[in-house]
């Protein structure tokens, strides 16, 4: 507390009393606000109008006695340090005003004790009101989200759980809603989490205001939001859920002087089923959500377990405990491909890593039944992070005792290019693992490239500096290829097997090819064709002048395992 900030009300009928008092304090406390009051009705009038620090109290008074102040103050339930003077000690009056709750008991004429003890009991207080602070925050954090202020996902599961067991009874309806920003990521990356944790403030604040008195809004996580409509219709909810599109369309927010549209997806999911869970009944709403985020954003899906793009995403959904299990328990494998080299067969080939999962069962899962919901789920990053982590260990393995052992790709989603992290924990692993320079190259979509484009080229340079390679796969795949190509710092170009696999009968296909290899000579990169399935379309390929080459047709995946003992060479060519 400041030294001119204390605040004390006097229950006293004596002036001069409380001059003396205030000349004993001001040793401290230059400039002291106080009051003077001596009747409970002035005392309680002050106490319910003004916060005081310190409560000092006459004992002896004509018409208001120190019992009769202390009886207030736990009638109000008032905690202020409080303390009793009077001019002569009475042992049992001042045992029974401590019980009642007096801080202190002194005497007039020998005020020495009354600095000390002053301070004593505002410290005190102060951490007793601190103490009591933390105890309402975490009491409050059990129920609220901590960020917006709004109902937390558990406490929100608890209202769908009352929910699920009045389903049924009369003049009982209720519809959850399940709201999610749309494209929430661009705002993080573009203005920083410190815009977008206010732009989640301010949106729930928004959404309160669209809410009856009913309701429950809960901020379930991220940029996703749920709602719990009480006695509501399908049908009203749906009006709800438009008034609230609405809002958030002609909301702008703000930041650094820029504005910004936005836009939310909604689910609606009627609780009509008793034998549902809670989870049951997020997810069908989850659900919802995410098909009007497929089918376009900004618009309003109703939960319909018919619908094929339900029946598709529930599938991903139910995915994402076994992806996250399936890395706990190290399910997953790598195997490897081999990529050769056509213009110079005696090099040592290089290998493509590629994932498999074992499922529960010990059966093999290949990555187009998972790779989508790892996707969606932002689960993906981590699947990377475990790839590079064991092909790196195994890399460095296999250089303790082979001279060369060519290059291993190794394939990044969208997600990990796009996670501010992800080149942190690269270069740790490269640290750690200790390769030899130039043994890794990472392969990036284009598609995943181009939708961000300018993360990606950063992450890419930098990624060359830790003396890593980078392939451009799929190429030709999308609709600018060699538009953006020229930004990319890429060294090889992985042509669409597309392209490749009918080179021989199909003349478009085969200039097209053509192109692709003039295009990399041009930038002075290594082509590399997938989908080489027969000799025809690898002699075709080496005629073209296409560098390297990988399929069926050269070598089937294989578990990652040892590679034979190549020729010494002092480093891997490209």
């Amino acid at each position: 507390m400041e030294a001119n900030s204390i605040r004390i009300l006097f229950v006293d009928d004596s002036e001069d009393d409380v001059l003396l008092t205030l000349l004993e304090l001001r040793h401290a406390y230059k400039n002291p606000t106080f009051a003077r009051v001596e009747t409970a009705e002035r005392m309680q009038q002050e106490l319910e109008a003004n916060n005081w620090d310190l409560i000092i109290i006459d004992h002896c008074m004509p018409r208001f006695s120190s019992t009769e102040a202390l009886e207030l103050l736990n009638k109000l339930r008032l905690e202020i340090p409080t303390f009793i003077i009077s001019g002569e000690i009475d042992e049992d009056i001042a045992a029974e005003a401590m019980r009642n709750g007096a801080r202190d008991y002194l005497m007039k004429n020998n005020l020495k004790r009354l600095l000390p003890a002053v301070e004593r009991e505002l410290k005190e207080a102060r951490d007793r009101k601190a103490h009591q602070l933390i105890e309402t925050r975490l009491e409050q954090l059990k129920t609220c989200d901590a960020l917006t202020g709004l109902l937390n996902r558990r406490s929100l599961e608890g209202h769908i759980n009352k929910a699920l067991k009045e389903v049924g009874q009369v003049d009982k309806s209720f519809v959850l809603i399940t709201l999610d920003i749309d494209q929430f990521k661009r705002i993080n990356d573009v203005c920083g989490h410190f815009a977008g944790d206010k732009l989640l403030q301010e949106l729930a604040a928004l959404l309160s205001h669209q809410l009856r008195e009913t309701d429950h809004l809960a901020r379930l996580g991220g940029d996703e939001f749920g709602l719990l409509l009480n006695s509501c219709s399908i049908t009203d909810a749906k009006a709800i859920a438009q008034k609230m599109l609405l809002a958030v369309r002609e909301f702008r927010f703000e930041h650094e002087a820029q504005f910004h549209h936005l836009s939310i997806s909604i689910g609606l999911v009627e609780i009509h089923n008793p034998s549902w869970t809670v989870e049951d009944t997020l997810g069908h709403s989850l659900l919802a959500c995410h098909a009007a985020k497929e089918r376009g954003r900004n618009r309003i899906e109703i939960y319909n377990q018919n619908d094929p793009e339900t029946s598709r995403l529930r599938g991903e959904m139910h995915w994402v405990p076994r992806l996250q299990q399936a890395l706990e328990e190290n399910r997953f494998l790598l195997y490897q491909q081999e990529i050769i080299h056509l213009q110079d067969p005696k090099t040592p080939p290089h290998q493509e890593i590629l994932l498999r999962l074992l499922d529960e069962e010990g059966q093999l899962v290949y990555p187009d039944i998972f790779i989508s919901a790892a996707e969606r789920y932002n689960l993906m990053t981590s699947i990377d992070q475990w790839v590079i982590e064991h092909v790196l260990l195994h890399v460095q393995q296999q250089q303790q005792t082979q001279k060369d052992i060519g290059i291993f790709f190794i394939n990044l989603s969208g997600c990990s290019l796009s996670d501010e992290n992800f080149f942190s924990f690269v270069r740790n692993q490269l640290q750690q693992h200790q390769i030899q320079p130039y043994s890794v190259c990472f392969e990036i979509t284009e598609t995943a490239a181009i939708s961000n484009l300018s993360q990606t080229t950063k992450l890419i340079e930098k990624l060359k500096e830790q003396h890593c390679y980078f392939a451009l796969d799929d190429f030709g795949s999308g609709l600018s290829s060699f538009a953006y190509l020229k930004a990319l710092p890429v060294d090889f170009l992985k042509i669409d097997g597309e392209f490749v696999k009918n080179i021989v009968s199909n003349q478009y296909d085969c200039a097209i090819v053509e192109a692709f290899q003039h295009i990399s000579k041009t930038f002075g990169l290594k082509t590399i064709a997938e989908f080489v399935e027969t000799a025809e379309v690898k002699e075709k390929l080496w005629d073209i002048g296409v560098h390297l080459a990988q399929g069926y047709g050269i070598s089937r995946p294989r578990p990652l395992e040892p590679p034979q003992s190549p020729p010494p060479s002092s480093s891997p060519p490209l």
